[in-house]
């Protein structure tokens, strides 16, 4: 049996979703980022109420991986039909390298049957870089982006055609 399970987020779930951000965002960028930038963005964009509004007015569909019933990871996705964006894919460390990363992708792809599926990501983040362009990314653009308090995003913008 497959241990790994994936749902289809409620808005109900910010919660949950708000503790894995802290926590993977915590380990896993502050080789990249600032500490103070990283408290900024998840208290900004990945906080119990901010995943609330984005479910809620948004527009966004997030989904949660659980492996063997632990919550191991999360996507956040803006449909913007024949495209689709890729807000957020984060994998908690313990369980990466299990095919979660591409497992979301499967379930979005599923779900919207979309033509494109584009993202962006931290130039610094070689890690999440590689395991993009495993699942056929490609970097289309390189991109800065004011997200305010003097922070910047300094990010590629890397896209999946689907035939």
């Amino acid at each position: 049996m497959n241990p790994l399970t994936i749902e289809r987020a409620k808005p109900e779930s910010a919660k949950l979703l708000s503790e894995l951000a802290e926590s993977i965002w915590n380990s896993h960028y502050k080789s990249i980022i600032s500490q103070d930038q990283i408290s900024y963005m998840t208290k900004k964009f990945q906080s119990e109420s901010a995943i609330k509004d984005q479910i809620n007015f948004g527009g966004y569909v997030y989904y949660i991986a659980y492996w063997d019933g632990t919550p191991a990871g999360y996507c956040g996705i803006i449909p913007d039909p024949p495209a689709l964006m890729l807000s957020k894919l984060y994998v908690d460390e313990a369980f990466r390298r299990k095919g979660i990363a591409r497992s979301f992708l499967r379930q979005m792809l599923e779900d919207f049957k979309p033509t494109l599926v584009w993202l962006t990501v931290n130039k610094h983040n070689a890690s999440s870089i590689e395991a993009y362009k495993k699942m056929g990314f490609e970097v289309v653009e390189s991109m800065t982006t004011d997200i305010g308090n003097g922070y910047v995003m300094d990010d590629y913008r890397m896209a999946l055609e689907i035939l």
